[in-house]
């Protein structure tokens, strides 16, 4: 259900739902702005997963036994033929989209308000820059926060299962090159406890096949000669002809003429902290039993071509001893040169010429 938020209209005045400004000057420069305020969704997976089986269900289903699958010989290169560059736009053009507070809900039970629920808050601001000479996007969603409740109560009482955290996304694409992308976060803090998994359980478990429902004629059935003995020499599949036997086409001889273009693309990601805390119930009270903090970087290059990944990851994960009411290593520190640092891993990827 996608309706307007009566309460937070009170809070913002009486502006429209959906704002949507548009300019052109005599240049046939644009400016897009769009504007969503008072943004109410609530979200039942049992009820989506209905209406689109409700969808798909209906449709006419095709025989899977009728398709035959061609046979391709593999070929020496991946290298692309060289495809020629459209003209850039000669006019440039502004879009701004803002979505203010808009306020989200991921319920258990349709039927009952009473039921547990996920709300998740946030604030996207979007902009995106059409120039000659380049393409800009840019995405910040601020104050970004998911918390637990019941329903009918969700103005009262809450569950902080993400702290207030920001995530911002920049993409430059020169034309003719790869685009320059980079993701960022603020520091992410989870709070998970026995009742935030029984909640994202029972709003998932929707999305697990329902036994029964699996339809008869998508069952795999075993071929009647699939142990028989079988003649290879009446074929002529190309994995069983030697290095000398293939012959090239004419289009993989033309594939390695042709220079491969680096589009200098690249990616770069970072989480300067992420903290999961798992917390467990013992009577009314919560106990801290696992903590888990780590940080992230990579770099992903020219993933189009010839790709380049190169990240790390540091961890530190330590257990609450209530005897002694201190927290101890599970994941041992490592000590290099007297000093203590977290566990790291590394992970290097790199794509060469022969590589398939």
């Amino acid at each position: 259900m996608i309706q307007r938020s009566k309460s937070r209209l009170s809070e913002e005045g009486s502006s429209n739902m959906i704002d949507v400004s548009f300019k052109q000057d005599c240049s046939k420069d644009s400016n897009v702005d769009v504007r969503v305020n008072s943004l109410y969704i609530c979200v039942c997976l049992d009820y989506l997963m209905s209406l689109g089986d409700f969808f798909t269900k209906g449709m006419p289903q095709t025989n899977k036994g009728e398709v035959v699958k061609q046979e391709t010989k593999p070929s020496k290169t991946q290298k692309k033929v060289k495809e020629d560059l459209p003209p850039p736009p000669s006019n440039c053009m502004d879009i701004v989209v803002k979505i203010e507070k808009p306020e989200i809900i991921l319920i258990e039970d349709q039927l009952n308000p009473n039921c547990n629920c996920l709300v998740l808050d946030m604030e996207v601001i979007f902009k995106m820059k059409i120039h000659p000479e380049s393409q800009d996007m840019s995405a910040n969603v601020r104050d970004l926060q998911i918390f637990s409740c019941v329903f009918s109560k969700r103005r009262s009482v809450q569950a902080q299962i993400l702290n207030p955290c920001e995530i911002s996304f920049y993409s430059k694409t020169p034309y003719g090159k790869g685009a320059h992308m980079d993701i960022a976060t603020s520091d992410l803090i989870l709070n998970i406890s026995p009742a935030t998994i029984k909640t994202m359980s029972g709003i998932s478990a929707a999305l697990a096949a329902k036994p029964g429902s699996e339809d008869e004629t998508s069952k795999y059935t075993v071929p009647v000669d699939l142990w028989e003995v079988k003649k290879l020499h009446e074929t002529d599949f190309w994995f069983l002809k030697t290095g000398e036997e293939v012959e090239l086409e004419p289009e993989e001889i033309l594939d390695e003429l042709i220079e491969e273009e680096t589009r200098a693309e690249q990616l770069i990601a970072k989480i300067p902290t992420m903290v999961i805390k798992i917390e467990g119930g013992v009577g009314k009270r919560t106990v801290p039993l696992l903590i888990v903090e780590a940080s992230f970087s990579g770099e992903v290059k020219d993933w189009s071509s010839k790709l380049n990944v190169e990240s790390t990851l540091k961890l530190e994960v330590a257990y609450y001893n209530e005897k002694l009411s201190v927290w101890e290593p599970l994941l041992e520190p490592v000590v290099e040169d007297g000093k203590m640092k977290r566990w790291e891993l590394g992970l290097e990827w790199i794509q060469g010429n022969s590589s398939r």
